[in-house]
């Protein structure tokens, strides 16, 4: 998990070495195309839960009839949340003063925590 999150911060810090990285994985395309689609400006590649969004995801799939039988799932029996919590941990103790990581923790907390 601590990989995932430092994966996402040399994508959004460093694209160019995003680039290189991710080109093995599409060897068929050309090198411009590649960049296209693993340095999309719109492309939110992130190992956060964003459990608000999945709570608000089953909420309108629920709304539109898309899922039924609703009440026998208890949507919070579904989320753990420990394990990135655990690796943001361990990365912000291992760098205290790490802007990053700090920003990371904010949108985790918002995300997932701050659920009102």
């Amino acid at each position: 998990m601590k990989g995932l999150i430092k994966a996402e911060r040399v994508k959004l810090e460093n694209p160019k070495k995003n680039l290189e990285a991710s080109k093995p994985t599409f060897k068929q395309l050309p090198e411009e195309r590649v960049n296209e689609i693993v340095n999309e400006k719109h492309l939110i590649n992130s190992a956060d839960p964003n459990k608000r969004e999945v709570i608000n995801t089953w909420k309108k799939m629920q709304d539109i009839g898309y899922i039924s039988d609703v009440e026998t799932i208890n949507l919070e029996n579904h989320f753990d949340l420990s394990m990135y919590e655990e690796a943001l941990d361990e990365l912000i103790k291992g760098n205290p003063n790490d802007k990053y990581y700090k920003q990371v923790l904010q949108r985790y907390n918002e995300q997932n925590l701050d659920l009102k």
